[in-house]
């Protein structure tokens, strides 16, 4: 790195961010997600969405409550094989933003359900060990 700029070069840059990831579990999570088949969608099917960290919640007087946020496509999950990904992107490059838009006009609109997954500090600092 450098010191008067912070910025990360080109031979600890990778290093740095595999680090990151690997010493983060929800990250790792999320990177197993995006590098998987299952990050190719299939036009118009709207992909998974969690957030790759929970938010705690509390009221005065309450104990602390950790959720954490998933969006599930009411589609369900569908995916592209490799082979079709680079076909579709060779065919047209805005391919899955049009399909978006079209369907979207037409009334088909995506739609998730929202899932909540809550847990307490005691269940917290279990998960930890």
């Amino acid at each position: 790195m450098e010191a008067d700029r912070a910025y990360p070069q080109a031979g600890s840059a990778h290093d740095t961010f595999w680090d990151w990831a690997s010493l983060m579990p929800e990250t790792t999570h999320m990177l197993m997600w995006a590098m998987s088949d299952r990050a190719i969608r299939v036009p118009c099917a709207p992909s998974k969405v969690s957030a790759s960290t929970p938010s705690s919640w509390s009221m005065p007087g309450a104990k602390v409550t950790f959720c954490k946020f998933h969006w599930k496509p009411k589609l369900g999950m569908q995916s592209t094989l490799w082979d079709e990904a680079l076909k579709l992107q060779a065919a047209d490059n805005d391919y899955h933003r049009r399909d978006l838009h079209e369907s979207i006009v037409s009334g088909a609109y995506p739609e998730w359900e929202l899932g909540l997954q809550m847990f307490d500090q005691e269940f917290a600092d279990a998960a930890a060990l």
